[in-house]
């Protein structure tokens, strides 16, 4: 079998709002921004009269894209829990996570806990959430992952 990983999609509120603040935090840039409408797009979400705006953003040759439901509206739950099955999470290496935690704070991003030392001296973690709640991960590394 011969396949390979096309895109990662999250249902968002704002697709404007999450490009805007993945690319100010992860440093994810733009790709392509539109509206889709009509039978083929009803016949692959399954829902008639299915109206969507759609941004999709690259990073480091990973591309995730963003979907506004315009009809039907979307639901907003006011929180996705990671323990939910089908709740997804993006990681994120980063060098130095009390550094990023500070500054995505000041980006609107809120986080579960301080970063916590996974493996003594190699690793450390933390869950944080963007505006929509979605979860995110930030991963220190001092060492090669075994």
């Amino acid at each position: 079998m011969e396949l390979s990983l096309d895109h990662v999609s999250l249902t968002v509120s704002d697709v404007d709002r999450s490009v805007e603040f993945y690319s100010k935090a992860f440093g994810f840039r733009r790709t392509r921004r539109s509206s889709s409408d009509g039978p083929k797009l009803e016949t692959i979400l399954g829902y008639k009269d299915a109206k969507i705006e759609v941004a999709w953003v690259a990073l480091d040759g990973v591309n995730v894209e963003f979907i506004q439901y315009r009809q039907p509206l979307s639901e907003h739950r006011a929180v996705l829990h990671t323990k939910d099955v089908g709740t997804p999470h993006l990681a994120f290496r980063v060098r130095d996570i009390h550094e990023e935690c500070a500054r995505l704070r000041e980006l609107g991003a809120r986080f579960k806990s301080e970063p916590v030392e996974v493996v003594k001296g190699a690793q450390y973690s933390v869950y944080g959430m963007d505006p929509d709640g979605i979860t995110f991960e930030l991963v220190q590394r001092d060492r090669p992952p075994v």
